[in-house]
């Protein structure tokens, strides 16, 4: 499997586009017919069970989403982007939140609109 660091990748895709910022994830790895792209996060301090917190968590995922698949369509060669891309979020939570994430993970399903194969949660308990 090969991993790129998609912060550099994003880092000249702003560049070349002279824009400020856009979300991405952190890593891009590649395996024979899937793409596979990972943002890794920490949910301790952060109460999902407020409402506005938990809107911002759903918002700055879509984000990612997005501009992980914008920085994709711009890096990879028409073939390789016909690839399965999982999106992944790999995060520690608080153990009270855990149930959360489920709901998480089915509202931000909604938005992979056929561009991702699958969006994927792996989180551990601190």
């Amino acid at each position: 499997m090969n991993e790129l660091d998609f912060e550099e990748i994003s880092k000249i895709f702003q560049d070349f586009f002279r824009i400020d910022t856009i979300s991405h994830c952190d890593i891009l790895k590649f395996e024979e017919d899937s793409i596979f792209l990972t943002e890794e996060t920490v949910y301790i301090d952060k109460n999902l069970l407020d409402k506005n917190v938990y809107n911002n968590e759903l918002s700055e995922i879509v984000k990612k989403l997005w501009g992980n698949h914008s920085i994709l369509i711009w890096y990879l060669e028409p073939d390789t982007f016909r690839k399965n891309k999982f999106f992944i979020l790999k995060t520690k939570i608080d153990p009270r939140f855990s149930k959360i994430l489920g709901k998480l993970n089915k509202e931000i399903r909604r938005f992979k609109n056929g561009a991702y194969s699958d969006i994927r949660f792996e989180f551990e308990e601190v």
